[in-house]
C-alpha cells in the first residue's frame, strides 16, 4: 500500500497535497487544506513553468499551496536547493516553520530524512535543502538555487528588492 501511495504522489502534487500534508491552524491546530481550484491552478503553473511571478490577495492560502508545493518537490524531486526569502528573518523563519510543520506531520513513509537542520536551512536525506533568508540578505551569492519563493516582496525598498534579485538571479 505505501509504495502505490508514495508513486502517486510522486506523479501528482496535488494529491499529495490534499491526502498527506497537513497545514498549522490557529483553531484546530492542524488541518488538511481543502484545495480550491484557484490553487490547483497555481500548483499546475509551478508545476509546468520554470519562472513564475504571481501577485494574490492576502488571506487566500498562496502561501501554504507553495509551501505545500515545494514540500512535495523536496520529496520527490532529489539535490533540490530552495529558497524561502521574506521581508524580514522574522517572516522568513516563520515560512520554514510552517514547512518543517507540514513535514513533521507526514506519515514516516513519505518523509526522506534530514541530514542537518538549523534555524535558517535544513538538508535532507535525498539532496535538498530549503533555506530562510530575509529579502535584505546578500549571503547568497554564489549559491545554486533551483526554486525560489519570494513572500511579502511588496513590503520591501524596491532598491533592496532589485539589489537581492540580482543577487539571486545567474
Amino acid at each position: 500500500y505505501q509504495v502505490i501511495e508514495f508513486k502517486k504522489c510522486k506523479v501528482d502534487p496535488v494529491y499529495f497535497i490534499e491526502t498527506y500534508v497537513k497545514i498549522p491552524h490557529p483553531v484546530s491546530s492542524s488541518v488538511y487544506p481543502e484545495i480550491r481550484s484557484y490553487q490547483k491552478n497555481m500548483i499546475d503553473i509551478y508545476n509546468h513553468n520554470r519562472y513564475v511571478v504571481g501577485l494574490a490577495a492576502r488571506q487566500m492560502g498562496t502561501t501554504m499551496t507553495r509551501l505545500s508545493y515545494l514540500l512535495w518537490k523536496i520529496i520527490f524531486n532529489p539535490d533540490k536547493s530552495v529558497l524561502l526569502a521574506s521581508n524580514t528573518m522574522r517572516s522568513a523563519e516563520d515560512l520554514l516553520n510552517r514547512f518543517m510543520f507540514s513535514y513533521d506531520s507526514l506519515p514516516n513513509f513519505m518523509k526522506i530524512g534530514i541530514s542537518s537542520k538549523n534555524k535558517n536551512t535544513v538538508t535532507f536525506g535525498n539532496g535538498s535543502r530549503i533555506i530562510a533568508i530575509s529579502i535584505n540578505s546578500k549571503s547568497l551569492r554564489g549559491v545554486t538555487l533551483t526554486d525560489v519563493y519570494c513572500d511579502n516582496f511588496s513590503y520591501t525598498d524596491q532598491a533592496k528588492a532589485i539589489d537581492f534579485y540580482h543577487s539571486i538571479i545567474p
